[in-house]
């Protein structure tokens, strides 16, 4: 066999009781990169020679690591929490709200928002979204660009408070909605994306215009527009609010009914009910201008 210096026997008689704390290092750091936090190098091997002194190191930095740990789990699960009850909160609420990114894609899209436009699926872009449906202008005549839309407006950094719009979609009859905007910005004011609460007011906008109905008659009036005018324009806003309704407008001079305003009412119906005679009992027309209680009749074909 070959023969070594005896130096050189004794320096690797000296290493190997090296090699057993230096595996355990090893296989317990491969357990730390692995997830497993609560990995520990026996305290047999922490000495007090150099080894002893990294191995006690890598105890208090895997100790540290999962303490950490711990706490980011206790974070997130109380995060986790406080997202489930905006989720519900958001949720809840009557009016739709929708939050986009710069990039056009969906943050939020709650049920109410469900319940106004066509649904949206999962990973669908704006843009494709944008394809189900039309915003336009309350009469119904002219589309808004994509650019003008409320969600390219909110994410440019405008705002917008009790704008109101017509939303049409194949197969539904036309809504009303009525949107506010605002940017999205984070803690330093940078542009992250738009918001957009919607509620639909079809029935609200109907109340709002008949309310409205009789300032602006007065104004006519005020004006000094004629007063045949000024009959004509209430006639014209009664038939508007309930378009499956006929008005007509009569005066009574000299104990007979004279024309006075109608919009749609053929002038042949006019001059008929023009020459009814006036009077209690002698149907509804005659009796309605009689000083007694107002008369009400929902079927047309009598009442004349």
């Amino acid at each position: 066999p070959p023969s070594f210096p005896h130096g050189a026997s004794r320096a690797w008689g000296a290493g190997r009781p090296n090699a057993r704390p230096a595996q355990s290092m090893r296989r317990q750091a491969q357990e730390v990169a692995g997830g497993t936090l609560a990995a520990r190098i026996p305290g047999v091997f922490a000495g007090g020679d150099e080894l002893g002194h990294i191995a006690r190191s890598f105890n208090q930095m895997a100790s540290s690591l999962q303490e950490r740990r711990a706490e980011l789990d206790s974070a997130l699960g109380h995060i986790g929490k406080e997202h489930d009850q905006l989720q519900l909160i958001i949720n809840s609420m009557s009016e739709g709200v929708i939050a986009v990114d710069l990039h056009g894609h969906f943050l939020l899209f709650n049920a109410a928002a469900r319940a106004i436009f066509p649904e949206v699926e999962s990973e669908v872009s704006v843009a494709s979204w944008r394809l189900k449906h039309q915003l336009m202008t309350l009469d119904g005549e002219t589309a808004y660009a994509d650019s003008e839309k409320p969600l390219s407006r909110a994410s440019r950094g405008e705002e917008a408070d009790d704008w109101d719009l017509l939303l049409r979609t194949e197969g539904e009859h036309d809504r009303i909605l009525r949107v506010n905007l605002r940017p999205l910005r984070d803690s330093q004011r940078a542009l992250l994306g738009g918001l957009v609460v919607s509620t639909a007011i079809s029935v609200r906008k109907t109340v709002e215009e008949f309310v409205r109905a009789p300032e602006q008659v007065l104004e006519l009036i005020a004006t000094g527009v004629p007063l045949s005018l000024s009959l004509d324009a209430v006639v014209r806003l009664v038939e508007a609010s309930s378009p499956q309704h006929l008005c007509t407008i009569l005066l009574v001079e000299d104990g007979r009914f004279r024309h006075a305003a109608a919009v749609r009412l053929s002038a042949e119906s006019c001059w008929d009910i023009a020459a009814l005679p006036i009077g209690p009992g002698l149907g509804d027309w005659s009796t309605a201008p009689a000083p007694t209680t107002p008369v009400r009749d929902r079927d047309a074909d009598t009442a004349v």
